[in-house]
């Protein structure tokens, strides 16, 4: 492709500075000079002979020469010097309680000092513009806005937040998101300038306060000790720099224009003058009513549009709520607990309704701690944070493909807080920074009058270049430069003013001027695009927040040092490549936690989306999967009434990868051919109220019939033959349950408890075989064919209780299933016939505790000889697509889908999942993968050697890396395990050996010191221990 087809910037557009300085920009210099020349020239007169006159005439155009010498296209670098630092203070002012024509009171400059030293103090309060925080009830809507006012000009700012586009769009996406955003960018409407606005901060508060919130509501005594050593890893991770949760806002700034909305002076006197009178005749407040029209009418008529601008850019925003925009503009100058808004205006079709919650105006309350402006950096005594900042000042040195160049385009926007899209690892000097680019919309057709201009004047070079005969490539470059840029704009390419600044914030200026320098360093800003501001930074400081009314790197026309436009125009295309916007996008709001390469928290809640997240985990071995597990077990387990059930393949010896983890939570083991579930184990009314005991009875009832007819038929009888064993069993099973002895047997147990004698003989499978006759029947039903069909089911459970694996299903149970946890292991299962009695046991554990919990978690491992069984895929298959109303959610893990596609249960299965997690995987399991609908670009890396962090080495991440799809949205982030679960779930052989070891060391019975002990070996040998230690 040529390059003349690619996306690249055209520096030739911008505006670049009039030469002609005087008498705009010099004019004070020159009067300066020239008076004070003039006096000098006077005063030499009276004493000596005065010099020709055109010595000091020389003298006042070579100082103003020089001058205009210095500025020459970049005027800010010099007159930067000339920008005065002054103090300021916060005057505690008071909010306006009754606005007459103003809603932020003007403050006055005072000065301070002995008279030797005197020197002004200017209000803290006056370099922002914020009155009050608005709240929209329009329409059904409830929306949070921010009313600035300076002088009599008001202006209201809307808040937006996003998560941005995915960091995981394929670059298909990509295109289309580029050719959207193009397109939305034509009706960026004048006069209203857009901020984007990504932050990136080292700071895990809400996720520590969210873990010490579980921790309270935690039921168990085991779940608090995990979470402890969760919170532990949280903030390592935070102190490491690898915790860094980001954010993307956008502002529109929407002119009101004066109180009075009067065109001219005299109709503004006039104005005043009428609200005077009203006001003195006690009439209702004029400003109040005006300010109530001109609200509804900027809501109606820009808040509607922009969000329709966004709508058709492709990038989904929500509306900030007022609670929102405080916090943000009160976080970007202190760290303290957020206080009330001040004051709050709320508007509705009907009226405006002023509050006031502090007697002190905002902007007094937002700048309670006082910040120390100076011309390089900012001190924010409230973060206690120096602030400094790098300048965009010319394009980065790139072109993209308009197809496949899109993802890159936008990769590089946002590559200061994400990184090089080629950088796979953390860098630090990438957390606490924000970004900030404003982007205004400029009236195209004067914009193309003004390419025409320069287009003219190159050419009108290149002409006079060669009427002397002589080659020069300067005109004929720009020359080219010129007719390309007119041509792109003749062709439908719109323009925007773009200004961006980049903010870092450090506890130190020397690591300020470390981070401003490695931001300078990146790939996208090389050749020196980016520059430290060291003049006007407090100034840019204020103009980037959405609480001031200039816009970013516009400038001050009203100040002499403050007044270059230092913005760039580009086109929409290019600019795209500007624009902030691909963020590591975020599953859930709870559950389990990942971290992106960058830093993002990633959290993927196992029972979190509706109307269910059924859960696909497909990793190789030693890829993490087995703790992976755990952490969602035990994010399950820490919410009160939730029930986990793990269906362990195991070892043929009954052991399994969950073993210690059973140990350690105090809950149930099932080993098949061992422990026994008594399938008539009907709920225990003592601990259900009538109407739930009568629905679980019913419930359990049925589930009852179900199993037997599992058990004495097959998939080869008559469906004619199976209705009649249906209506046998009803009737059985039926009269079985209301037998007064029965009944008795089942109250005398529940109320002696599990273990007891009672226990020992409540009713099972063996009683109800010796209770199934003819004569239990209902006399019309009693015949031959019913004595028969009777016969033939008590022979087929007879045989049954015979084998090892039927009398898990005919004794009294063995093992306790109200515990939280469940693990059944079934490595030992070697036939189908086995495989039926041990899953009838899960299933009826799992529905008796349904009854009494609200949600069920099950794991089903696949274990590739597990889902050979016909069985165990009727009933997984059964619990992805049949348990919803019964609040089962359920989790298949294996090595691959490959076993999971080869049978016809694959649709029903995963067509019910919400959810799946890819970890490092072989290159075979590439292809199912891609049978099951994930992208293929996304699952090639999957297979990498690189795709996991080292483990078996010395500052050890202790981490797994995994590609989760949620409802066709995809992420990537690292799991980092926290140590005690990591312990835990050790299941090498060397690995358990260690941890044999450790336990021996240690010398104690206490379960909490024996996996705190594993655990602080195990964070001794990370990247945990050597952050702490430099």
């Amino acid at each position: 492709m040529s390059d003349g087809d690619r996306i690249t910037y055209t520096p030739v557009l911008d505006k670049k500075p009039s030469i002609w300085m005087i008498p705009q920009a010099t004019f004070i210099v020159g009067g300066v000079s020239g008076v004070s020349l003039l006096v000098l020239y006077m005063m030499l007169a009276t004493i000596h002979q005065a010099p020709p006159w055109w010595i000091p005439t020389a003298l006042w155009v070579s100082i103003c020469s020089v001058y205009w010498a210095l500025l020459g296209d970049t005027p800010w670098k010099v007159q930067g010097q000339l920008h005065r630092r002054m103090p300021r203070e916060n005057k505690h002012s008071t909010a306006v309680r009754q606005p007459v024509n103003t809603l932020k009171p003007k403050l006055k400059t005072r000065r301070v000092g002995p008279k030797s030293a005197r020197r002004k103090v200017k209000p803290a309060e006056e370099d922002v513009d914020i009155a009050a925080i608005l709240i929209f009830e329009i329409d059904g809507l409830t929306v949070g806005a921010a009313l600035l006012q300076r002088n009599n000009r008001l202006q209201v700012v809307w808040f937006f937040y996003s998560n941005g586009i995915p960091s995981s769009t394929t670059v298909t996406q990509a295109r289309v998101i580029g050719e959207r955003i193009q397109e939305g960018f034509r009706d960026l409407r004048n006069g209203e300038p857009l901020t984007m606005h990504m932050g990136s901060f080292s700071d895990c508060s809400k996720r520590v306060a969210e873990l010490n919130r579980m921790g309270e509501e935690a039921p168990l005594e085991e779940s608090t000790f995990l979470l402890s050593w969760m919170r532990k890893r949280v903030k390592a991770l935070k102190r490491l720099g690898r915790y860094n949760p980001k954010f993307l806002r956008f502002y529109i700034a929407h002119d009101l224009g004066a109180f009075g909305q009067h065109k001219d002076w005299f109709s503004g006197l006039m104005q005043t003058i009428e609200d005077q009178v009203q006001t003195l005749t006690g009439q209702k407040s004029p400003l109040k009513d005006r300010l109530h029209s001109m609200l509804v009418e900027a809501f109606e008529d820009s808040f509607y549009q922009n969000q329709n601008f966004f709508r058709t850019c492709g990038i989904p925003v929500t509306p900030a709520s007022a609670d929102q925009v405080w916090e943000w503009i009160y976080r970007q100058f202190n760290d303290d607990t957020v206080p009330p808004i001040p004051q709050v205006i709320t508007i509705t079709r009907d009226g405006l309704k002023a509050q006031q919650y502090d007697r002190r105006s905002i902007s007094s309350v937002l700048l309670k701690h006082c910040p120390d402006y100076g011309k390089k950096c900012v001190w924010l005594p409230g973060r206690k944070k120096f602030a400094g900042g790098v300048i965009l000042e010319g394009r980065p040195n790139r072109s993209y493909d308009p197809i496949e160049g899109r993802l890159d385009q936008l990769l590089d926007a946002s590559s200061p807080i994400l990184g090089d899209k080629n950088q796979k690892t953390s860098n630090n000097s990438l957390h606490d920074l924000e970004i900030v680019v404003t982007f205004t919309a400029e009236h195209q057709k004067g914009v193309l009058q003004e390419s025409q201009k320069k287009t003219g004047q190159s050419n009108q070079s290149l002409r006079m270049v060669e009427e002397n005969k002589r080659l020069d490539g300067g005109a004929l470059y720009n020359t080219r430069e010129s007719l390309d840029a007119e041509m792109k704009l003749r062709d439908g390419c719109h323009t925007t003013r773009v200004g961006l600044m980049i903010i870092a914030y450090r506890d130190k200026k020397r690591q300020l001027d470390r981070a401003l320098e490695n931001i300078a360093a990146l790939p996208i800003f090389s050749g020196g695009k980016v520059v430290r501001e060291t003049g006007y930074f407090d100034s840019l400081f204020l103009e980037a927040l959405p609480i001031t009314m200039e816009s970013l790197l516009s400038g001050d026309p009203k100040k002499l040092t403050e007044r270059f436009d230092r913005r760039i125009r580009e086109t929409t295309a290019a600019a795209v490549g500007l624009m902030p916007l691909i963020l590591d996008s975020r599953p859930d709001l709870h559950g389990v936690e990942f971290v992106s390469r960058s830093g993002s928290p990633l959290l993927v809640d196992p029972m979190g989306r509706f109307p269910h997240n059924h859960m696909i985990v497909v990793a190789r071995t030693r890829a993490g999967k087995t703790v992976l597990v755990m952490q969602f077990a035990s994010n399950v387990l820490v919410r009160p009434n939730h029930q986990v059930i793990i269906i362990d393949a195991g070892r043929e010896d009954g052991s399994g990868s969950y073993d210690e983890f059973t140990t350690f939570m105090d809950c149930s083991h099932f080993r098949a051919g061992e422990d026994s579930y008594n399938i008539f184990q009907i709920p225990d009314q003592a601990q259900l109220s009538a109407e739930k005991f009568e629905k679980a009875f019913i419930t359990y009832q049925k589930f009852i019939l179900s199993a037997l007819v599992t058990l004495t038929t097959s998939a080869d009888d008559a469906a004619r033959l199976i209705s009649y064993y249906e209506d046998i069993l009803t009737n059985l099973i039926a009269a079985f349950l209301a037998d007064g002895s029965i009944q008795e047997k089942y109250q005398q147990a529940y109320k002696d408890g599990f273990g007891s004698e009672a226990w020992q003989q409540m009713p099972c499978l063996t009683t109800f075989v010796e209770f199934m006759s003819l004569s239990r029947l209902p006399a019309e039903l009693q015949n031959e064919d019913a004595e028969k069909a009777i016969q033939r089911m008590r022979m087929s459970l007879i045989a049954l209780m015979q084998r090892q694996s039927g009398q898990a299903l005919s004794r009294p149970s063995t093992f306790r299933t109200d515990k939280p946890l469940v693990v059944y292991a079934l490595g030992g299962v070697q036939k189908n016939a086995d495989m039926v009695p041990a899953l009838l046991a899960a299933s009826a554990s799992m529905l008796a505790q349904t009854f009494s919990r609200k949600k069920t978690y099950v794991v089903a491992e696949e274990a590739t000889h597990l889902w050979q069984f016909p069985s165990y895929r009727t009933i997984v298959t059964e619990w992805f697509t049949g348990k919803a109303k019964s609040g089962v959610w359920v989790c298949w893990v294996g090595q691959s889908l490959k076993i999971l596609l080869q049978h016809k249960e694959a649709n029903s299965v995963l067509e019910n999942v919400g959810t799946t997690l890819v970890g490092w995987v072989k290159e075979a399991a590439l292809k199912p993968l891609k049978e099951a609908g994930l992208d293929p670009e996304l699952v090639q890396p999957c297979i990498g050697s690189d795709f996991n962090p080292p483990r078996d080495c010395n500052n050890c991440e202790y981490a797994t890396n995994w590609l989760i799809e949620t409802d066709g949205k995809y992420h990537v982030g690292l799991n980092y395990n926290d140590f005690a679960s990591l312990g835990i779930t050790m299941n090498d052989l060397e690995k358990v050996i260690l941890r044999e070891e450790i336990y021996s060391q240690i010398n104690s019975d206490n379960k909490y010191e024996r996996v705190a002990g594993v655990a602080s070996y195990l964070e001794e040998t990370s990247i945990d221990k050597q952050g702490l230690k430099s």
